[in-house]
């Protein structure tokens, strides 16, 4: 039975939440994308900063947030019932420049002494906290949060920062009944060719841990090509 996440049941719906929480916009462009068969139980999704596969029995799309500033490419995929997905987000060089100026000022408001990419994650967990923690009229506030781990991992050749968290007391609606459970996200983000990469990977309840999702993960990470 496919789990609805505060009420709604599309997977753009998801995304478009999702990522306008990680990325801090207003408004999210959901376009077309070019999707290609790729090899085995696979897609590939073309997207201008980043190609991606992903499982064939998993839903995929893609965004353009774009102005004078500068453009964001997001790209998102997550199984059928969406209760695990992975969504990427490639800053072009003067968005890249403008966010990190607010990101390192949040860091030095906070005492934090930490590179460019590890106040990303930082910065865009606890965002992503509050986003949550302040719909109270879902979660009625109850929600907490768990700092799981952090450290350094290899990125399709790319050295990144990366820090997981546990955001508990979710409130979901599956089949017609509402429940409380935990969702957990891992936060990775690395800069190349002054452009910066931003992944979230997420998992609600059990499904986190299962090793045919990390299987998935990490073949979905390390497949995908950045441009």
């Amino acid at each position: 039975m496919r789990a609805r996440l505060f009420g709604m049941k599309l997977p753009v719906a998801i995304f478009v939440l999702i990522l306008a929480a990680l990325l801090g916009v207003s408004c999210i462009l959901v376009e077309y994308i070019s999707m290609k068969y790729s090899q085995g139980n696979y897609f590939r999704l073309e997207t201008r900063f980043v190609d991606l596969e992903f499982p064939r029995n998993w839903i995929a799309t893609a965004g353009k947030r774009e102005n004078s500033s500068g453009v964001i490419i997001s790209a998102a995929c997550m199984s059928s019932d969406q209760d695990v997905g992975v969504f990427f987000a490639v800053y072009d060089e003067n968005i890249t420049r403008i966010y990190l100026e607010r990101v390192r000022s949040w860091a030095n408001l906070r005492g934090y002494k930490v590179n460019d990419t590890s106040a990303v994650i930082l910065f865009e967990a606890e965002r992503l906290f509050n986003y949550y923690k302040n719909r109270t009229g879902v979660n009625d506030g109850n929600v907490t949060l768990l700092l799981l781990d952090n450290g350094t991992i290899k990125i399709s050749n790319y050295e990144a920062d990366y820090l997981t968290i546990v955001i508990m007391g979710l409130r979901i609606e599956r089949g017609g009944r509402s429940e409380i459970c935990n969702g957990t996200w891992r936060f990775i983000s690395w800069i190349y060719d002054e452009k910066l990469s931003l992944v979230a990977l997420y998992g609600m309840g059990n499904r986190w841990s299962q090793p045919q999702i990390w299987e998935i993960f990490n073949y979905v990470l390390n497949s995908t090509r950045y441009k």
